[in-house]
């Protein structure tokens, strides 16, 4: 049974610039877009469209922190992203029905842009929001599988997304924001693209269809060599059927608070009893 790995790879970006007779806006100078990949496990075929989302939208300069007001060891500061849910086109639907719908899934996110919320002259290439870079992944930073990236590492993985990016719009033409999708297995080879393990870094993007993954964004935090800013932008899903969404997590109320509300709805049944005698 083949097996295909179905990516929903963000390249995040603004819509309102770009390369013209591009579908996915080039990530660059406050530009970048969301970009969703199919990429069959066997034979490397890759499918691909933009996904009209903003890498300042996954990450907004708002919250983006200064290298003094963010120490090292810092958990990921949750940016409140989310997004409604992205149905699978008709391309997509097409390809993930190949071999009768038997093949197995993975999925995932990826994205970047530059000089996050900055005017000209650009921010500094290892400042926060200089370069900034956004994806999926099963790891933690917790588990200690996941290492918050370098300013130096976040600025090489967008320079090679934005490679990727520019082979992409070769391929799949249309205008730039227009979410317009291809299959660009010319230029891509699933089983060997370095964008699966974030481009050298051996950070695996993929999950089966289902998993719930968590949508990091890294940036520098003012040093070349040293880990930068690690934020998170929640968990997304892929469903079955090709659905990219966001994860809503209902936050469990503590222990305390169950109690006091079954003590309250002790005392109401004891009122009820009093006041029926």
């Amino acid at each position: 049974m083949q097996t295909k790995i179905l990516v929903g790879l963000a390249v995040s970006a603004a819509l309102t610039g770009g390369l013209a007779h591009a579908a996915i806006t080039n990530p660059g100078n406050n530009t970048g877009e969301v970009i969703e990949v199919v990429v069959d496990d066997s034979n490397g075929q890759v499918y691909a469209r933009g996904m009209q989302i903003s890498f300042s939208t996954v990450l907004p300069p708002s919250v983006l922190q200064s290298s003094t007001s963010y120490p090292v060891g810092t958990p990921p500061i949750s940016t409140g992203f989310t997004f409604s849910p992205i149905a699978a086109d008709h391309n997509l639907q097409t390809f993930m029905a190949q071999d009768s719908g038997t093949d197995t899934f993975s999925f995932a996110v990826l994205g970047g842009g530059q000089n996050l919320g900055g005017a000209s002259p650009q921010l500094g290439p290892n400042k926060p929001g200089g370069n900034v870079m956004e994806f999926t992944s099963l790891n933690t930073i917790a588990a200690g599988n996941l290492t918050v990236m370098t300013g130096t590492a976040v600025q090489s993985a967008v320079a090679a997304l934005k490679t990727d990016v520019t082979t992409l719009n070769g391929i799949i033409g249309g205008t730039a924001g227009d979410g317009t999708s291809a299959n660009v297995s010319a230029q891509f080879n699933g089983n060997t693209s370095a964008m699966f393990q974030l481009y050298g870094n051996n950070t695996p993007i993929l999950a089966g269809l289902g998993q719930d993954m968590n949508l990091y964004a890294m940036t520098g935090n003012g040093s070349a060599a040293a880990a930068g800013q690690a934020y998170t932008g929640g968990l997304v899903t892929m469903l079955s059927n090709g659905t990219l969404e966001a994860v809503s997590s209902a936050v469990p109320l503590p222990g305390a608070v169950w109690l006091l509300g079954s003590g309250l709805l002790g005392l109401a049944g004891i009122r009820r009893r009093r006041a029926s005698e």
